[in-house]
């Protein structure tokens, strides 16, 4: 299994082309491409000879994000690249190959500054764990007041994100799509129910973040004091979906017995998890499945926080794109196994000889009688 890149290598690539050919002194190509990425953001990216790189993105959860410090984010990341958003995006960026490009001999100068414009999703997401990460480093006692996050991040899929002072909990509400994902979903969910967790009331005067980061799908994040919970809701869209993602869920548990040092991980189908017996839109049914997070002080110190951040902002886009992964080879699998079965019987098929009747000659090499 494969992790996602945190950054659009799309915008990465673009841009570093531009800077290369800005270096060289030869005339910039003008771009004006639209790009979609993971959780429905939506990228425009514009430049030419005469005006800056300019690159915006429009999240349907930006509103549910930005009551947690997005902007202050945005700003200590980005500082003057950050412009007046265009009309109907959240936020632009725009980079003046003059003025604002690092200086230097190679491109190990500029590069991060390209990485970090490719990251602009991931830095957009990144508040709402570091205000909950901050709550927990503080040993701050919640009070039921804090908001868990709920991020609606696809359709019908959510992703929870709640936090305590020794972890974040993350729930992804999944839909299984078709009956094969739901078998395979509730395998993989059913290995880890064991590790069932019940989070201790909370006592702290801030509220659990709730993220709708796509249309059907949330993420909560609370924060107590030896904790912060992760809490993403996910909806499997077909049955085959459902299957295959229910038993990667329940590998999760396997996994950790190897790796004692990872998130404590809980997994529940049909309904939510204990952490979200006080959210009533928190969503129910046989393609619903809640993957929780939970986050220890280990996980959520200034060493490891970016780290943490970059990982389980992509957990769901993780977890559905080897489901998919999943489906395809086993697809592959079964045409190449009937390929193989055509074959065999092709060579088993008998051999149909052919008689021919052979007219007789006369000696002088006459055609028989009855034949001239």
């Amino acid at each position: 299994m494969i992790l996602l890149e945190v950054h659009n290598r799309i915008i990465e690539e673009l841009l570093t082309t531009q800077i290369e050919t800005f270096l060289r002194k030869e005339k910039l190509v003008e771009i004006k491409t639209d790009v979609v990425d993971f959780d429905g953001a939506l990228y425009h990216i514009t430049s030419s000879r005469d005006k800056p790189f300019n690159v915006s993105i429009k999240l349907k959860f930006y509103r549910d994000i930005e009551q947690y410090g997005t902007d202050e984010v945005l700003r200590r990341e980005y500082g003057d690249l950050l412009v007046t958003p265009l009309e109907g995006y959240n936020v632009t960026l725009s980079l003046d190959f003059n003025n604002q490009l690092p200086k230097g001999d190679t491109n190990e100068a500029w590069l991060p500054l390209v990485r970090k414009i490719a990251m602009l999703k991931r830095n957009c997401f990144a508040a709402v764990f570091e205000k909950y990460f901050e709550f927990q480093s503080k040993q701050e006692p919640t009070t039921g007041n804090h908001k868990r996050a709920v991020i609606h991040y696809r359709d019908d899929e959510t992703m929870y994100v709640d936090a305590s002072s020794d972890r974040v909990i993350v729930i992804f509400s999944t839909v299984f799509k078709d009956a094969d994902d739901n078998i395979i979903g509730r395998v993989f969910m059913e290995v880890s129910r064991t590790l069932v967790y019940k989070q201790e009331p909370t006592t702290g005067n801030h509220k659990r973040a709730v993220i709708h980061y796509r249309d059907d799908e949330t993420m909560y994040v609370d924060a107590s004091s030896d904790r912060v919970i992760v809490i993403f809701s996910t909806v499997f869209k077909d049955a085959d979906d459902n299957i295959i993602g229910r038993v990667f869920m329940e590998e999760f548990k396997e996994r950790r017995r190897q790796f004692q040092q990872a998130p404590q991980v809980i997994v529940s189908y049909r309904t939510p998890p204990e952490e979200l017996k006080d959210m009533p839109d928190a969503r129910t049914g046989d393609n619903i499945g809640y993957l929780t997070f939970v986050l220890f002080p280990r996980h959520t110190k200034a060493a490891a926080r970016d780290n943490t951040i970059n990982l389980i902002h992509t957990l769901r886009n993780y977890f559905h794109y080897h489901i998919k992964c999943c489906k395809a080879h086993l697809h592959a699998h079964m045409r190449h196994k009937t390929n193989e079965f055509l074959r065999r019987l092709q060579l088993a098929r008998p051999e149909v000889k052919k008689n021919f009747r052979r007219g007789a000659t006369n000696a002088a090499g006459d055609a028989p009688a009855g034949l001239e």
